[in-house]
């Protein structure tokens, strides 16, 4: 049986993307690896709303990837605490190119994942999450998007094709106030 983690309270509050996001599989994957399953999970847009709400609480947590940019801001603030000892290694899902019913170039992507597309003549179109990518395409708003199964799935888009498979590194930030 393993053992619960030392320094993480049973009432924390821990943020994450929303369902069937690569976040909220890896905020699964955390608590599981740390037998901390009853842990408050609040489900946000992005990861800017995420970390705005657990300022609201010290003891919150977040868990961000640890190629994008917040992880640096949160490793040098004073307010944040990297729990080193919780970092792991995740293999994401796969990401498709995802095709709706819009007939244009427009694609629906997170901003970090752009640089997995290699097709010159799509014009690329932010999106929150891998989830908001999809339902921007089913909703007609955007022709293209880049997303996972969960996505593809929920919202029966068509794929166009798999991208790069990526094993990512996560961390968790504990916020603990100026």
């Amino acid at each position: 049986m393993m053992e619960k983690s030392k320094n993480i309270n049973p009432d924390t509050t821990i943020y994450s993307l929303e369902s069937g996001t690569c976040t909220d599989r890896a905020v699964k994957h955390f608590l599981k690896i740390n037998n901390l399953p009853e842990l408050n999970v609040v489900y946000q847009v992005t990861f800017n709303e995420c970390i705005r709400r657990a300022k609201e609480h010290k003891g919150s947590i977040v868990v961000l990837p640890h190629i994008h940019s917040l992880c640096q801001d949160l490793e040098y603030s004073n307010e944040w605490v990297s729990l080193k000892e919780h970092l792991f290694l995740l293999k994401n899902p796969p990401l498709y190119l995802v095709k709706g019913i819009a007939d244009n170039n427009t694609t629906s992507v997170l901003p970090t994942l752009k640089q997995l597309l290699d097709e010159k003549d799509l014009e690329l179109v932010d999106a929150d999450n891998t989830q908001d990518a999809a339902r921007k395409v089913a909703e007609g708003k955007s022709g293209y998007g880049v997303t996972n199964e969960a996505g593809q799935q929920k919202y029966g888009l068509e794929i166009v094709k798999k991208l790069k498979e990526i094993d990512m590194v996560w961390t968790p930030f504990m916020y603990v106030g100026k």
